[in-house]
């Protein structure tokens, strides 16, 4: 069965933030490379090439460890070839896409990214993690918030990737498990199937009992829908000399995104929650390419913008 993971908010340390700029611009490294190969189109640099470029380089020596830049490389070659076979498939017929791939964007100075550790690097006994000194970060006790242990008999700590958080007081520690595969959950059968949409948010289809459900998409629209509202109302008083600057911008922005994340969290606890009390063995999400395209918001997208903005 696949890997289990539990998120925990930890406060971050100099070490960790530290090592999540380096693996930042390790990243960036690699994204440089492989941008100038792809936009000159010569073959692309190997992993084995980029880690032994890396491995000397002042972003590799800043993150300390070398198994973490391999883990940055790894995750940057993946992004990049993602991108390679969007464009590709772009190129072959440009119409079937909403407009061209974009290559993954740079980090920017100060921003961070994620630091992965294997059963290597950490240490779990009687229930506490306890991770490499030189990242400054306190023992985690490895227990749910009921107070029962997070590891059972038979269940592994595999890995831990510290993800950044929104603000530098804090970093999140996803702590990825392998569970035992017991009596109990090789009895579950059945499967629940989700569909991801924008009128309907979530569409299921619980094979088990076959019943359907789903979830509207009207919360997740009208926040959508204030956003663009009050980017075009912005854009619509700079043009009349008003001037709020990029704080204001970055602040409604910054609204939208958490509205739109607590309400996709509630859905999916509420998802994995109708799982566990149907006893149901996995749930499947289906991926939908090119989302959220054509969308019908009930009226033009245009008709919010400025007349500045329509005569163009």
């Amino acid at each position: 069965m696949p890997p289990e993971v539990r998120r925990r908010r930890v406060r971050a340390s100099a070490g960790m933030l530290i090592a999540q700029e380096a693996a930042a611009r390790v990243k960036n490294d690699v994204y440089s490379e492989l941008r100038c190969a792809h936009e000159q189109h010569e073959t692309l640099p190997s992993v084995k090439e980029m880690r032994q470029q890396l491995k000397e380089a002042t972003s590799g020596v800043a993150l300390g460890r070398a198994k973490q830049v391999q883990y940055a490389i790894d995750d940057a070659f993946a992004m990049f070839r993602s991108f390679r076979s969007n464009f590709f498939a772009w190129t072959k017929d440009p119409t079937a896409w909403p407009g061209r791939p974009r290559p993954p964007r740079s980090y920017r100075r100060g921003k961070r990214a994620r630091v992965r550790l294997d059963y290597q690097d950490f240490k779990v006994r009687e229930n506490r993690l306890y991770l490499p000194a030189g990242f400054g970060l306190d023992v985690l006790a490895l227990v749910e918030r009921d107070g029962e242990p997070l590891l059972n008999d038979g269940d592994r700590l595999v890995e831990v990737r510290v993800e950044p958080c929104r603000s530098r007081r804090w970093v999140h520690l996803d702590l990825v498990i392998r569970r035992a595969n017991s009596a109990e959950q090789q009895s579950r059968v059945g499967r629940l199937f989700v569909d991801l949409g924008v009128a309907r948010l979530v569409t299921c289809l619980d094979d088990k009992n076959l019943t359907t459900f789903f979830v509207d998409g009207g919360v997740a629209k009208s926040i959508l829908h204030r956003g663009a509202k009050w980017h075009a109302r912005l854009r619509s008083e700079a043009a009349l000399g008003v001037r709020h600057g990029k704080a204001r911008a970055r602040a409604l922005a910054s609204r939208s995104a958490r509205q739109m994340e607590d309400l996709i969290k509630k859905v999916a606890l509420q998802l994995v929650t109708y799982g566990k009390v149907q006893e149901l063995a996995r749930i499947v999400a289906g991926r939908n390419k090119a989302w959220k395209q054509k969308v019908n918001w009930g009226r033009s997208r245009t008709s919010c913008l400025p007349s500045f903005r329509m005569r163009n």
